[in-house]
């Protein structure tokens, strides 16, 4: 390993800046302006009995479902969160990863078939 100070931090040392609690299962979010904000609507609040944040999930099979959780930013997030979208149904061929074209062919042909037509 290297000797010199380049005035990077090392792994052990940003490795000190998280918790040592088990991950949460709360997904990664992609921005959605339909879809964002606090849910001043609903009555159910996070574990800091905070109101709940509307997000959009943006990884793995969940991609593009709606969800309430925790409205707090970074490290203070908590585990509550509530689906509001059913899953994805298993006849809907659903990619890895969200760049791949058949994955937005299918979300466009899931969206169609919600939205009737």
């Amino acid at each position: 390993m290297p000797s010199w100070n380049d005035g990077e931090t090392s792994s052990s040392e940003r490795l000190s800046d998280y918790s040592s609690d088990p991950p949460l299962n709360v997904p990664e979010t992609m921005y959605d302006p339909d879809f964002c904000g606090i849910a001043t609507d609903c009555e159910e609040t996070c574990d800091h009995d905070e109101k709940l944040a509307r997000y959009v999930a943006f990884e793995g099979v969940n991609t593009g479902r709606r969800f309430l959780g925790c409205a707090r930013p970074g490290s203070g997030i908590c585990a509550t969160m509530h689906w509001l979208d059913l899953e994805w149904p298993p006849s809907l061929p659903v990619a890895d990863e969200p760049s791949d074209c058949t994955f937005l062919g299918a979300m466009k042909a899931a969206l169609a078939a919600f939205a009737g037509g």
